[in-house]
């Protein structure tokens, strides 16, 4: 089972982001209104229920209005890959508090056999150390660099000097600076940049990094007389 906010599903999570729209997600109205155009694969069933959250009065009146297209029979593809006939598509989500200076964070870890389809991070800092962070992936047991810093996992550069934007590719839909505070809202989808795995994947994050003795960064294991970026 998938349990998620409507919000949430396009990669909002709180109030400022910008309103946008590409092919596979967007929030065209500013927090009213959500459409999502990610294939769910199933075999003969698909139920989905809506549920008020925690708290809402429930004797006050709800007005949603929805619309679920789909087709039966069909199997979904992921690029130039068909996935098989069981096929499941998984959410895996977590929330994390007071992540250290230079500590590894897993964002996700799952056993079995899988392709990455789409990452989304909401990120809160007090400077800008936490962009230098590398984004690692392990693959059957096997370590990859995903990107040099934080920023071009997403497909930017420069601390994001430009201002958000949002593509099929991936998206900044937050960026927000001020003396004290950082907000990071990103989306990246890896579908025409396929990461499969047969036994395991794990997807790892660094709050930040140092370099090692020959300037070099994201260098693990090589960086005991380096310095901090």
């Amino acid at each position: 089972a998938i349990e998620t906010k409507p919000l949430q599903a396009v990669g909002v999570t709180q109030p400022g982001t910008m309103a946008f729209a590409v092919g596979k997600m967007g929030m065209p109205s500013q927090h009213t209104s959500v459409y999502s155009n990610l294939r769910i694969p199933f075999r003969t069933e698909l139920r989905i229920t809506l549920q008020l959250a925690a708290g809402v009065q429930a004797r006050k009146r709800h007005e949603v209005f929805f619309s679920i297209r789909g087709a039966e029979g069909l199997r979904v593809q992921m690029a130039e890959v068909q996935l098989p006939e069981t096929a499941k598509l998984r959410l895996h989500h977590f929330w994390a508090k007071d992540i250290r200076p230079l500590q590894y964070k897993e964002l996700v870890h799952v056993h079995g056999q899988g392709l990455l389809f789409l990452t989304m991070v909401n990120m809160h800092s007090g400077n800008d150390f936490f962009l230098e962070g590398c984004m690692r992936a392990r693959v059957d047991g096997t370590q990859t660099l995903l990107s040099s810093g934080t920023e071009d996992y997403f497909l930017r550069s420069f601390y994001f000097d430009t201002v958000p934007l949002a593509s099929d590719a991936s998206g900044v839909l937050q960026w927000k600076k001020t003396a004290t505070k950082r907000v990071l809202t990103a989306y990246r989808f890896h579908d025409t940049e396929l990461i499969t795995f047969n036994s395991s994947f794990t997807l790892v994050w660094r709050n930040g990094e140092v370099n090692n003795t020959q300037g070099l960064k994201c260098v693990d294991g090589e960086e005991g007389q380096g310095h901090i970026i």
